[in-house]
């Protein structure tokens, strides 16, 4: 499929449509995708708490010492028991547990054996005592660990030289996401463990990246893969039954914007400025800002939702600073100004972030 020749379609149908609704479908290779026409949205900015997003939420403080200082994290895993984060640095992987303990760093920097430079992707098996690690460009392989840091055999991937790649492991199957850079056959494929393919869905010209400028950002919530490929003013779904890339939505501006989309369970949402929130049911939109109402309605700058949790990262120099301003405000609820209370006595200036961390409705 040509993506750029049916966006281009899709763009005319935009400017003649008799819809004066702000969200409505398309038919699109007879798949409906819902569109935002952003000019026609009520400019008020409404908030959006965490509550309406997750079933509850955990404040985890990751523990701090010499052997474990974290400075600027890029990507967290959680899975029922443990975290792994993904620094922006090239910094060794971290895992602590739940309640934020230092385990063990993952590997270590260089270009040996079982060794890394950058990474941008990571997966947790708990219950197969893994962890496997991607690096950032030119991608062969998966590293593998076991959960106390130990290598163990590399994972070969089944196409080569892999750029700003994402991947996902359920039972044997490797769901993979690469940008076409360097390697220019495959946008997405299935592999199982041992490098034989499954099926892929080849890179066609208009997916080519001729540098590393653009980014591809994928995230798998309750079993949905989807994709914004910056390359591409659409968010599209994945589906591995058919094989096929989805287009989903898409949000009309008045004029060139960039933005980057995300999908939740029951949204959409259009990271620009102001961003922009969909309901998929009821097809209401609405411009928000993102409160953290389990603190007292902390600013909310910018969360991370993948494998079905949402995360809220806070420096804690900053928390402290925000939660002081909040903690004698009148209306606050007993349980929140407890939580706000013990983060405040518990938690130091210099400390590593503090992470909360909620399951997604």
């Amino acid at each position: 499929m040509n993506y750029k020749t049916y966006l281009t379609g899709l763009c005319c149908m935009f400017l003649f449509s008799c819809n004066e609704e702000a969200v409505y479908e398309e038919t699109v290779n007879g798949h409906k995708m819902l569109v935002c026409d952003a000019g026609k949205l009520n400019r008020e900015v409404k908030d959006l708490l965490l509550s309406e997003l997750v079933e509850s939420v955990e404040i985890v403080p990751l523990e701090t010492h010499d052997s474990c200082l974290v400075k600027n994290i890029w990507k967290v895993v959680v899975t029922d028991g443990l975290i792994g984060v993904l620094e922006q640095d090239r910094r060794p992987y971290k895992l602590f547990d739940r309640k934020g303990k230092f385990i063990t760093e993952i590997g270590q920097i260089g270009q040996g054996p079982h060794e890394y430079r950058t990474l941008i992707c990571s997966a947790i098996n708990e219950k197969n005592n893994r962890i496997r690690l991607m690096e950032f460009a030119r991608v062969n392989r998966l590293l593998n660990y076991d959960l106390e840091g130990n290598p163990c055999d590399d994972i070969p991937l089944h196409f080569q030289s892999l750029d700003k790649a994402s991947f996902y492991i359920e039972d044997d199957v490797i769901t993979v996401f690469s940008m076409p850079v360097t390697n220019r056959e495959v946008f997405v494929f299935q592999q199982k463990l041992d490098g034989e393919l499954i099926q892929a869905i080849p890179a066609t010209e208009d997916l080519y990246a001729n540098s590393y400028d653009g980014e591809l950002f994928v995230f798998h919530n309750k079993d949905t893969y989807s994709i914004h490929y910056t390359n591409l003013d659409t968010l599209f779904n994945y589906d591995p039954a058919s094989n096929k890339l989805i287009p989903a939505y898409h949000t009309r501006f008045e004029s060139d914007a960039f933005c980057i989309y995300r999908e939740l369970p029951d949204y959409y949402i259009t990271l620009s400025n102001p961003s922009i929130i969909v309901n998929k049911k009821t097809k209401q939109a609405n411009y928000y800002k993102t409160k953290n109402d389990f603190l007292g309605g902390l600013d909310v700058n910018y969360f991370m939702c993948d494998n079905d949790y949402l995360i809220v990262r806070y420096e804690s120099f900053k928390l402290l600073e925000d939660l002081g301003k909040i903690i004698n405000s009148p209306n606050l609820k007993k349980s929140v100004k407890d939580r706000i209370s013990s983060l405040i006595n518990s938690v130091d200036e210099d400390d590593n972030p503090v992470l909360v961390i909620g399951k997604l409705k």
